[in-house]
């Protein structure tokens, strides 16, 4: 115990001298990052012994009062990376509420925030160092009070509109969205009115003032993707507990769906992709409110809100915006899997009567990309009719995956091959395996089995033509062998992971003859996809 007091006094004096210095009115710093350091000085718990002691009650002492003196300053007398320090020191201070409480007694939140404004302004770490200071009031009632009597949450709506650095965009929706939670259950006066200025630039009478749809998209993207960001999280919450209650003030109370359709664009691709995709996050909301908790349903309705959840998705795919496309594949594809991964099962009824799973549509329609669109590269006109009247196993394999498919996922799998770049069809496969890779650990064992068979018939239709039309190697580059590498890799990953072998997926017997191809008949192949087909052989090791 003496040896902590000790510490302590020799660790408050130097920093109390070093406070002070940062107020003297000539004061310079040769290098930033000193301040930066002292902050983490200041906060890192985890760093030595003495670390450990910081920040204590006496170290908190003595920044709360730094921090009064520093209000007291002009604004004029203060470096611009000490105004910062100041306010990544609030932040640090003020997720304790009986800090706050004091600092607010005096002014101090006011005062900081005016001889800050024009830095905070103009400078994206300071706006960093802002957001995690507003962060750290949303999270107790006492900040929450604060930041509805001085309307600060408004300085933080502006941040976002004003088209900010990525860190600051995303870190200031995740305040305003805190704040907005928070106030939801204190004050609905509030909140209604947070709401409405966040949903401002979508009213009609705002949209009429940009006759361009270029002009417009500039002026709706900063709300879009803010939008985007509050669907997102408060889907992910209604996951782990159906609440309904924020998201139902969006759709319901201000119609956010009805000012989406509104819009209407029409020539604006990128314009066209963020209202769609949009549009499909709302349909959720209404299919949980209906279904969940049901032992029951009517599949008519489950139907047409499952149709209505993927027709958005059909929409965006004539975009060609490709990775942002996979993107919204995966995340939509997600998402269902974490709802039925409660227990639930989000079905769809086929043309046929049959159900048909909704995460499936968006698996295979990402199997498309990846696997048969490249095999088409290979075979053309071959891939539709001669390849399965000769390969009854793969007829088959295709016929009960058609059957998993509703009508418009097939027609958008064929609009993704009219309209989609031929150039970037491995660089487009690369980005879905990626998202399959990512997505696995959701899986199901059909979606695993299913998956590998797509890469395996994909793998078959490139060794094999490549052996029969040696031509094709001129057509092929970089993106093709980091293709074909993650490809192998993949296929190797679903083997080990789900445990599949020749016995689950009759399609592993060809595995064999893939490796073989891979190491022994083209001299082309890189290191790295040797080996990766020396490991897909794993299955048929296996007894």
């Amino acid at each position: 115990m003496r040896e902590d007091n000790k510490m302590d006094l020799n660790v408050n004096p130097k920093l109390e001298k070093v406070l002070q210095k940062l107020l003297e009115p000539d004061f310079k710093i040769k290098n930033e990052v000193y301040l930066n350091q002292l902050i983490s000085h200041i906060t890192d718990q985890s760093a030595t012994a003495l670390d450990n002691r910081v920040p204590n009650a006496r170290v908190k002492e003595l920044l709360v009062q730094w921090l009064k003196d520093a209000c007291k300053k002009s604004r004029t007398c203060f470096l611009p990376s000490v105004l910062q320090f100041a306010i990544e020191v609030t932040a640090e201070l003020c997720a304790d509420e009986m800090v706050f409480v004091i600092l607010n007694a005096h002014n101090v939140f006011e005062k900081l925030l005016e001889i800050s404004k024009d830095l905070i302004a103009k400078q994206a770490s300071a706006q960093l160092s802002y957001i995690r200071m507003m962060k750290s009031f949303v999270q107790h009632k006492s900040g929450v009070q604060w930041v509805m009597s001085y309307s600060s949450w408004t300085d933080t709506l502006s941040l976002i509109l004003n088209h900010p650095v990525v860190n600051v965009f995303n870190g200031s929706c995740e305040v305003l969205l805190l704040f907005v939670e928070k106030v939801a259950d204190l004050d609905y006066a509030v909140c209604s009115n947070v709401i409405q200025h966040i949903l401002a630039p979508l009213r009609k009478e705002n949209l009429e003032q940009y006759r361009d749809e270029d002009n417009l998209y500039e002026h709706l993207e900063p709300t879009l993707e803010l939008l985007l960001f509050i669907l997102r999280w408060l889907l992910e919450k209604i996951i782990v507990s159906p609440k309904y209650k924020l998201g139902l003030l969006f759709l319901d109370t201000f119609k956010l769906t009805e000012m989406l359709i509104d819009i209407k664009p029409t020539r604006n691709r990128y314009l066209i992709f963020k209202v769609h995709r949009l549009l499909g996050y709302t349909g959720p909301f209404t299919f949980i409110r209906m279904f969940h908790g049901l032992a029951a349903v009517e599949y008519s309705k489950y139907d047409k809100l499952c149709q209505e959840c993927l027709e958005n998705f059909y929409i965006i795919a004539e975009t060609k915006l490709v990775k942002e496309i996979l993107d919204c594949n995966y995340q939509f594809m997600m998402f269902w899997l974490k709802y039925k991964s409660k227990g639930l099962k989000p079905v769809m009824m086929g043309s046929t009567g049959k159900v048909l799973l909704i995460e499936d549509q968006l698996l295979l329609t990402l199997l498309f990309i990846i696997s048969s669109r490249v095999s088409r590269f290979f075979l053309g006109e071959k891939f539709r009719g001669d390849l399965l009247e000769q390969d009854e196993i793969r007829d088959k394999f295709f016929t009960e995956a058609l059957a998993k498919c509703t009508p418009q996922t097939v027609a958008m799998c064929y609009k993704i091959h009219n309209c989609w770049p031929k150039d970037t069809i491995f660089k487009d496969a690369t980005l879905g395996l990626n998202y399959i890779l990512n997505g696995r650990k959701s899986f199901t064992l059909d979606m695993a089995n299913i998956t590998v068979q797509f890469i395996i018939y994909s793998l078959k239709d490139i060794t094999q033509n490549l052996k029969e039309k040696p031509q094709l190697w001129e057509l092929l580059g970089a993106d093709f062998f980091k293709y074909m590498t993650l490809l192998l890799d993949t296929m190797v990953k679903f083997f080990k992971e789900f445990n599949i072998t020749w016995r689950e997926i009759t399609e592993t017997i060809s595995v064999l003859d893939i490796a073989f191809s891979c190491l022994v008949c083209y001299p082309h192949w890189p290191q790295n996809v040797s080996m990766s087909s020396f490991d897909s052989t794993l299955p048929v090791k296996k007894t």
